[in-house]
């Protein structure tokens, strides 16, 4: 299969189940808009074995196939045929992304399918450094930016937001977390950087535990994108 048909599948993916995530990204050129669509995919994919699996064990085993997913990517071995773990192993590639983030980020997935998932060495406050704090390093290696410590506050800022929405929906994990809003200041960002960050503007509209309507998604990041401005 083309890979043009491999990165079309993550795009539609992206837009179907992160929205978001999708419309900032639209904003790099074409082939990085690409990477950034396959990275976001991936990231579904972990995401949603919770809502997948009727107990732990069969969670870890979904997460270990992704596991060997990247072991086959940074190996450099064939991955197995699956649209976003081709599309992943080209933008690894492409991008020079090293294997670090990857791996902070599917061992922070796999405690979502536990009952008590902060129980062991992960507590809540690094499980969201390690899932969105790692996201959001991967998808700024992408765009060949650097990241800060003020964009990695909103992006945990950002992870809290969406869960308290996801909770009110009856996310079996969100449900878990402690999503209560936190005071946030404003952040300036880069130009180069807007497709993986402009999505942080709409934290406070997550933070209210309803998810935003389309249009004023679209006028927030609209504004964000003319100011600069989280």
């Amino acid at each position: 299969m083309d890979l043009t048909e491999a990165y079309a599948a993550c795009a539609a993916l992206v837009q179907s189940a992160d929205e978001d995530r999708y419309l900032a990204a639209l904003l790099a050129d074409a082939p990085t808009r690409d990477h950034l669509m396959a990275l976001y995919a991936f990231n579904l994919e972990l995401a949603k074995i919770p809502l997948l699996v009727s107990e732990p064990m069969l969670g870890e085993i979904r997460l270990q196939w992704w596991r060997e997913v990247l072991d086959q990517i940074f190996s450099g071995q064939e991955v197995r045929n699956h649209d976003v773990a081709r599309a992943l192993a080209d933008t690894v590639k492409s991008c020079a992304l090293t294997r670090e983030n990857f791996d902070r980020l599917s061992k922070a997935r796999g405690v979502e399918f536990y009952e008590e998932p902060f129980s062991g060495d992960l507590g809540e406050e690094a499980y969201w450094q390690e899932s969105e704090g790692a996201l959001l390093e991967l998808a700024l290696a992408i765009l060949g930016e650097s990241g800060s410590k003020s964009l990695a506050d909103r992006a945990v800022h950002w992870g809290r937001a969406v869960a308290r929405a996801k909770a009110e929906e009856g996310h079996p994990f969100a449900k878990r977390l402690k999503t209560e809003p936190h005071a946030m200041t404003p952040v300036r960002f880069s130009a180069g950087a807007a497709p993986a960050v402009l999505h942080f503007a709409l934290t406070d509209l997550y933070a209210t535990g309803k998810r935003p309507s389309g249009l004023k998604r679209r006028w927030r990041l609209l504004k964000a994108n003319l100011t600069g401005r989280l």
